[in-house]
C-alpha cells in the first residue's frame, strides 16, 4: 500500500469517525433534553407541592383557603386577610405563569400544563380569586399573552395546533 492510499484510507476513517461522533452527540443532546424536561416537571411539581403543604400546615392560610368559596366576596375579609390572600394568590399566579413560560419554551410537557390550566381556570372563577386576578391584570403584573391564554381561552391542544406553542408539541 502506498502513502497516498494510506492517506486516503485515513481520510475515509476520519470522516466516518466524525459522523459517528455527530450521531453520539445527537443522542446525548436528546438524552439531556429528556432529563431537563423531567427535572423541570419535578421542580414545578415540588413548588406546587410546597404551595399545598404550606396552605395546609399554616392555620392562617388554611382558614383563608376554606373561606374562598363560590359565595365569598373580597369584602368578607378584613384588611390583613385581604393582603395575605392577595400575596398568596399572587404567588400562585406567578407559579402558573412560570409554568406557562416553561411550556411555551417546550420544556414543560403539554399534558402536565393542560392539567394546570384546568385547575387554574376553576380557581380563578371563584369571585374572591377573580377579583385578585383582575387587580393583578390592572397592575400589569402578568404577561399579556399569558393572561389571554388562561382567561378561559381555547384548550391547549387547539393552541398547539394553531402554532402558539413555539417549540412544537412535546407530549
Amino acid at each position: 500500500m502506498t502513502f497516498e492510499q494510506l492517506g486516503n484510507l485515513g481520510e475515509a476513517l476520519g470522516g466516518i469517525a466524525v459522523i459517528v461522533s455527530l450521531l453520539a452527540l445527537v443522542y446525548q443532546i436528546r438524552q439531556n433534553t429528556i432529563a431537563i424536561r423531567a427535572q423541570t416537571a419535578r421542580d414545578s411539581e415540588a413548588v406546587w407541592s410546597q404551595i399545598n403543604i404550606s396552605a395546609a400546615s399554616d392555620p392562617d392560610r388554611a382558614a383563608l383557603a376554606t373561606r374562598i368559596g363560590v359565595d365569598s366576596q373580597i369584602s368578607d375579609f378584613n384588611e390583613t386577610e385581604r393582603y395575605r390572600l392577595h400575596m398568596w394568590t399572587r404567588g400562585i399566579f406567578q407559579q402558573i405563569q412560570s409554568d406557562y413560560f416553561l411550556w411555551k419554551a417546550g420544556i414543560l410537557q403539554d399534558d402536565l400544563f393542560e392539567r394546570r390550566m384546568r385547575w387554574w381556570r376553576s380557581y380563578v372563577r371563584t369571585p374572591v380569586v377573580k377579583e385578585v386576578f383582575e387587580l393583578e391584570v390592572k397592575q400589569e403584573q402578568l404577561d399579556p399573552k399569558f393572561i389571554e391564554m388562561i382567561s378561559d381561552g381555547p384548550r391547549l391542544e387547539n393552541l398547539v395546533l394553531e402554532g402558539v406553542h413555539v417549540a412544537g408539541k412535546n407530549s
